[in-house]
């Protein structure tokens, strides 16, 4: 699952399944709840020759996985209230951290990481710290 800021996301994304995989991107999946539609996702896929796929309508199944997923963040970082408004300023760079430490999590239905299954080797979390302590 890849997070990213709006500004920067389409390029950063197409260069780096190019980098990692040696592969160009074909096919960009956009679920279709409104929250992700805007001029850039419609012109900068075209612009680069990538077909730009929305999901049906009120169509969970397509895309639960990405609902559920989003779900959690939205619940991690739920700073809504008006006196947490300086803190929203940080909201992409939470998303990020959270989806950097789940694709590092083994999935339970086939016990791999997310980012397993992308890089082809287990993730090294050593460098990781809870609280400026060692994590393990």
């Amino acid at each position: 699952m890849y997070v990213g800021l709006l500004e920067q996301w389409l390029e950063e994304l197409k260069n780096e399944v190019q980098n990692q995989l040696g592969k160009n991107t074909k096919v960009l999946q956009i679920y279709r709840g409104g929250e992700y539609l805007s001029q850039q996702f419609d012109d900068h896929p075209k612009e680069c020759e990538i077909i730009s796929q929305l999901t049906p309508p009120r169509t969970l199944q397509w895309n639960g996985v990405l609902r559920k997923e989003e779900s959690n963040f939205v619940g991690y970082g739920s700073i809504h209230d008006e006196s947490f408004r300086p803190f929203t300023l940080f909201l992409g760079t939470c998303f990020a951290n959270n989806s950097f430490s789940l694709n590092r999590v083994s999935l339970k239905a086939i016990q791999v990481t997310t980012y397993e299954i992308w890089i082809g080797k287990r993730p090294s979390v050593s460098f990781m710290n809870i609280c400026s302590c060692k994590a393990y």
